[in-house]
């Protein structure tokens, strides 16, 4: 099984995706995450995951359309108050629908393992979206990159 699992429990950890960015580190299977996954838990888990991926396809694709139109309207000159408002309720709507069908898919995914597997899986969880951090930070930029240190940094301010 692949990250599948991960992203649905994430969910509840933190607001967002799973972004991979540009280093594309995988997560961990469910398996390496939680010891006793019986073969009916892995077929029912995947089950689960392929009809939430299938139906945030369909979601997602709404969405960018969305936000798309929003976008080209705020490039257009005028007051297109009406109509900018139409959309923002749909893009509400829809991000609306997606998180309901996530923590759907999540509440799923409870009844099918045991509580001590749910709470070995949110302890990796949380160890392994910390190494995460600490190696996009690390890794984000090179030596040369000039955003490196740039919160620790503070420019001096001149006294007038």
């Amino acid at each position: 099984m692949k990250r599948f699992i991960l992203i649905i429990f994430a969910l509840t950890l933190a607001t967002g995706s799973f972004a991979q960015g540009h280093h594309n580190h995988k997560m961990p299977d469910m398996d390496e995450m939680v010891s006793n996954l019986s073969p009916t838990q892995k077929r029912q888990l995947e089950k689960i995951h392929d009809d939430l991926k299938t139906n945030e396809e369909v979601i997602k694709k709404k969405l960018k359309a969305v936000r798309e139109e929003i976008h080209s309207l705020m490039d257009q000159y005028g007051d297109n108050t009406p109509k900018m408002n139409k959309l923002l309720e749909q893009e509400s709507a829809l991000q609306l629908k997606l998180n309901k069908l996530q923590y759907q898919a999540k509440v799923q995914c409870d009844k099918v393992i045991s509580k001590e597997q749910y709470s070995e899986f949110r302890q990796k969880l949380k160890a392994n979206l910390k190494d995460r951090k600490e190696r996009k930070q690390t890794e984000h930029c090179d030596s040369e990159c000039p955003f490196k240190d740039t919160k620790k940094a503070k420019p001096e301010m001149k006294k007038r």
